[in-house]
């Protein structure tokens, strides 16, 4: 654990916590480290009782009194400190320190596990609108009975894990954490943290078959083809397996685009390492695998912290991957999960991977069911599900009244929208540019459709009923829709649309699949002169849209079945996409929308 120092020159320390599993009669097992900008002599951190070594200058922690609590005071020569270290020295079992207290006189100190006792998470704006925010509250069930050392080690973990990858990101305002404490209702404050950006989740229902009617037909489909295919899930002691782990670990060279680390190259000795052998059955790590004639072919293995999980690795063997081996197996797991822990609520995938959620890793997040979700964390033992509404409770209950006219209509072109699928879906390979990516979309469409009328329009009104023959079938290009008009056309302009097109019209218009959170529209040089208001401007245009997809596509980043969905029960189904290349631009576009008319 690291404090940094932020200003001015440290004179002194004064330290106080509650300690708890510290050896007994042992002292000098804790350290306090310093990180100087400038290492002073030796002689001179000896006035101060600093020790020189080759780790750098350290004291020794008092060790606790009776009561398990230590008081402590450290004084610092006059250089300058970037930071002080707390660890342990020559033990290898957990310490935990709690409420700790550290008070810096001379300098400010600050470190990613600080909290402010100022700052609340009921404050927060987000928060503050709503009385139940749409928010998944998770305890890490520390505070157990049974918990040991060994638990707080392994709920430590998966703060490290979080902050390992927000120091790696690029966007940082995605990723972090505040600490903050929130007010219950009974006036008690717990210690809480609130994730910035929306950890990838898969929500652990309390039926296998809801998650089964979750994951959607694709996936659904996947598994089926992997049962018949004679995988089968097994229980099983993973250190009886090690040689297929290294097989399966080995089987590609590559692994999403990079190559294997070299510890996949080498057989384990074990699957779990500490603390994760040692925890309660509330912490710990847990194995499941994919069997074929006898052998592991798929496996993942799940850290846990109380009610939250998070997925350690996800493995498949490269023989076996287009068999739905993968899917099969999360399947599984969900199931011996719901099973054998149910007081797990939600595991953990990293993050979504925003920026490529239409392929690779972050497709298959979606496709198994892992979304993007606001987490909020404690590890006292709490219940903050009261406090938090699931996104699940906003669907209204099954309506038990006969079906309205709309459905019934709806239910009478259901043969239409069968006959549209039929068409070939037309899904173009990634294009240099907007324009490229129409024209081969064009191509593709006359040769799919001979004879097709070509028709292009500038705006959404221009299209007349007169422009359209009954003996032709036509394909209507929509150039020039401003970004900041993209949420308008999708729900008035195309409604407007549907009483001119000709049943079976093929309409294309530009779109944008992934929503870029940091929206700044790339204005002319005027923008120097009036910054704040034209980035305030396009900012809430792009928040706007934001919300928007995510009440019609229940997603900022669609796949395509997320974009389909968005458009059923409509006069429109999705017939292609052709997706382009937007060389870093923060805004705008970023592929061409095919919809075909079926009523």
């Amino acid at each position: 654990m690291w404090f940094n120092v932020e200003a001015g020159y440290l004179e002194k320390i004064d330290l106080r916590a509650a300690v708890r599993f510290f050896p007994a009669d042992a002292n000098n097992v804790v350290l306090f480290l310093f990180e100087f900008v400038q290492t002073p002599p030796p002689d001179v951190l000896a006035e101060y009782k600093i020790t020189s070594s080759g780790i750098g200058p350290y004291v020794y922690m008092n060790a606790p009194s009776q009561a398990g609590e230590v008081q402590q005071t450290v004084l610092l020569p006059h250089a300058a400190l970037k930071r002080i270290g707390v660890r342990s020295w020559n033990y290898h079992d957990p310490i935990l320190l709690q409420n700790l207290s550290i008070k810096a006189y001379g300098a400010q100190l600050s470190s990613e596990y600080s909290i402010s006792d100022r700052v609340f998470l009921n404050d927060f704006e987000d928060f503050s609108k709503l009385a139940r925010p749409p928010i998944l509250g998770l305890s890490l069930m520390a505070q157990g009975v049974d918990c040991n050392a060994s638990c707080h080690a392994i709920c430590q973990h998966w703060f490290e894990t979080m902050d390992d990858v927000a120091r790696r990101s690029r966007h940082s305002k995605d990723v972090g954490r505040v600490n903050c404490f929130l007010r219950l209702e009974d006036s008690e404050q717990i210690p809480v943290t609130v994730f910035n950006g929306t950890p990838a989740m898969l929500r652990i229902p309390d039926s296998h078959a809801s998650y089964l009617e979750k994951i959607g037909d694709k996936a659904r489909n996947m598994i089926r083809k992997a049962q018949r295919q004679g995988y089968a899930y097994r229980k099983v002691d993973p250190d009886d397996y090690l040689d297929d782990v290294l097989a399966i670990r080995t089987s590609n060279p590559e692994r999403q685009g990079k190559p294997i680390p070299e510890y996949y190259k080498v057989r384990p000795t074990r699957m779990f390492d500490e603390p994760f052998r040692n925890g309660c059955e509330h912490h710990g790590e847990g194995f499941f695998g994919v069997f074929k004639d006898g052998r592991l072919v798929a496996y993942t293995t799940i850290f846990f912290y109380g009610e939250l999980g998070q997925v350690n690795h996800i493995l498949g063997h490269a023989d076996h991957l287009q068999e739905g081996v993968m899917n099969l197996l999360v399947s599984e797991m969900v199931g011996d999960i719901i099973a054998h822990r149910p007081w797990v609520r939600a595991i953990n995938y990293l993050y979504p991977h925003a920026g490529n959620t239409n392929a690779g890793i972050g497709l298959f997040k979606r496709s198994i069911g892992f979304m993007p979700e606001r987490v909020v964390v404690t590890q006292n033992k709490r219940d903050l599900s009261p406090y938090f509404s699931n996104p699940d409770d906003q669907h209204p209950a099954k309506s038990t009244e006969p079906p309205s006219e709309k459905k019934v209509m709806r239910a009478t072109t259901s043969k239409a929208v069968k006959a549209s699928s039929t068409h070939d879906f037309l899904h173009m390979p990634l294009a240099k540019n907007r324009m490229l990516a129409l024209d081969l979309a064009l191509q593709q469409l006359n040769q799919n459709n001979p004879g097709i009328k070509l028709l292009k329009y500038k705006e959404a009104s221009e299209p007349k009923e007169s422009d359209f023959t009954a003996q032709s079938a036509h394909l209507i290009v929509l150039q020039d829709i401003p970004f900041s008009g993209l949420q308008e056309f999708l729900s008035a302009g195309l409604k407007g649309l549907r009483k001119v097109l000709p049943k079976e019209s093929i309409l294309v218009f530009e779109f944008k699949r992934v929503i870029d959170r940091d929206y700044v529209e790339k204005v002319s040089a005027l923008s120097r002169w009036f910054p704040w208001t034209l980035n305030e401007k396009n900012r809430r245009i792009n928040h706007n849209l934001m919300d928007y997809f995510q009440k019609r596509f229940k997603s900022v980043d669609l796949s395509v079945d997320d974009v389909r969905t968005g458009f059923k029960g409509s006069d429109y189904v999705v017939a292609g996409l052709a997706d382009y290349e937007t060389k870093a631009q923060p805004n705008g576009f970023d592929c061409w929308l095919i919809l075909r008319k079926i009523r």
